[in-house]
């Protein structure tokens, strides 16, 4: 009995075996890259944004602003403000433009060394840690992808001197695309520290943009 017992332990080990070889694991680079091709961005855009501010650094104020965010393939993006005093702008638009918030982009920047699952509001998703191929301010970010589609809902910055940028996107379908609909963004700096909520509005799809707008970033 016991041998049996024994030998269909070891039957059930290598039955387990094979069914883990035939399915193997994605790993988290690979992960980043397959989310890159399933939710794709157009070539360009140009989109109008609404911006509602809750700054907490240097002073306690909120405020709206107007902007239109402009993209090119593969990674070029530039948010031009439309409404919103001369001051504010300039410090806005600076840290907000600076954001890496083009998942297509990612792969190739950064390096994924950890990879967990976790629950997002009740969705189950991967959370990728991962380290940038160069050399800057940045030590690692965390990108956030539901499971389902591997979609990119989140994604936080961590700086060396010990800033945070947090970032939750909800997304659309724009045609064959993949776009976002609303943000939620959080910059917690040693100057700077504030809460905004980001609504877009018509995606002007392959609209044609002029370089000069993203020379002036």
């Amino acid at each position: 009995m016991r041998a049996v017992a024994l030998a269909a332990a070891i039957a059930g080990m290598l039955i387990a075996a094979s069914v883990s070889a035939a399915v193997p694991k994605l790993d988290g680079n690979e992960l980043l890259a397959r989310s890159a091709k399933l939710n794709r961005w157009p070539p360009t855009y140009a989109v109008p944004l609404h911006f509602t501010v809750h700054l907490h650094r240097p002073l306690p104020i909120r405020f709206g602003a107007s902007a239109t965010m402009y993209f090119k393939a593969p990674d070029q993006q530039a948010l031009v403000i439309t409404r919103l005093s001369r001051s504010a702008s300039r410090l806005f638009s600076r840290n907000y433009a600076k954001l890496d918030t083009i998942p297509q982009a990612w792969p190739a920047k950064y390096r994924v060394i950890a990879v967990a699952h976790v629950d997002l509001d009740g969705a189950s998703a991967y959370h990728l840690d991962t380290t940038p191929k160069y050399v800057g301010d940045i030590t690692h970010v965390t990108f956030d992808l539901l499971e389902a589609g591997l979609t990119p809902v989140g994604a936080s910055w961590f700086y060396r001197d010990g800033s945070t940028v947090r970032l939750k996107v909800t997304n659309q379908r724009v045609g064959g695309y993949v776009l976002p609909l609303h943000e939620e963004l959080t910059v917690a700096m040693p100057k700077l520290g504030l809460d905004a909520d980001c609504d877009t509005g018509h995606y002007d799809v392959d609209a044609p943009i002029d370089d000069d707008v993203f020379a002036e970033q």
